[in-house]
């Protein structure tokens, strides 16, 4: 068991897709309160939110993930970051797709934004909590960063939502992709 109190903030559709072995990396650039991406935690809650979560920016196929805003927020994951990438190269982001379910349009805002950051490429290694966490929707949460802290104590399971087996053979392709001239 492992105990965390670091949340990265993070599209409720995206986290749903981790959960469901949809995805497993993120693209990140930092939210506009950031000054840019840092990692705060490479282990961390998953904290869902419906800002600038649009489906003109995910696949098709994905948008059955949609789900409406609750009153309360409920974190039912976390995550251990495996490796980082840096890139301005959309051909490598676009070669990525089948892990995750951003669609062109979002890889092109994401590499539009901030033109002079390159786009970390965050490989993560999802696991579920114990238990869902539900937390009222406070005004220190709100904003476009990155991370906050959550001042509670959660505990995750040993066990990934995927075999070590087959992530490690994700992370050898993702790895593939990026590492490619």
């Amino acid at each position: 068991m492992q105990v965390l109190d670091q949340a990265l903030k993070e599209w409720s559709v995206v986290i749903k897709a981790l959960e469901d072995s949809k995805q497993f990396i993120l693209l990140r650039k930092g939210g506009i309160l950031d000054q840019r991406f840092d990692i705060a935690s490479t282990s961390f809650l998953l904290f869902p939110t419906f800002e600038h979560q649009h489906k003109q920016y995910v696949r098709d196929e994905f948008l059955y993930l949609f789900n409406d805003m609750n009153e309360k927020i409920e974190i039912r994951s976390a995550a251990s970051i495996h490796k980082v990438y840096e890139t301005f190269d959309k051909n490598k982001l676009l070669k990525l797709s089948k892990y995750h379910i951003y669609n062109e349009n979002f890889i092109d805002y994401r590499l539009n934004t901030y033109k002079e950051r390159p786009v970390k490429v965050l490989l993560i290694k999802t696991y579920m909590l114990d238990e869902p966490l539900l937390l009222e929707n406070k005004l220190e949460y709100a904003g476009c960063k990155s991370w906050v802290n959550l001042y509670i104590n959660s505990r995750i399971r040993d066990k990934p939502i995927l075999s070590n087996t087959r992530f490690e053979s994700i992370a050898e392709e993702i790895d593939g992709v990026m590492n490619e001239v």
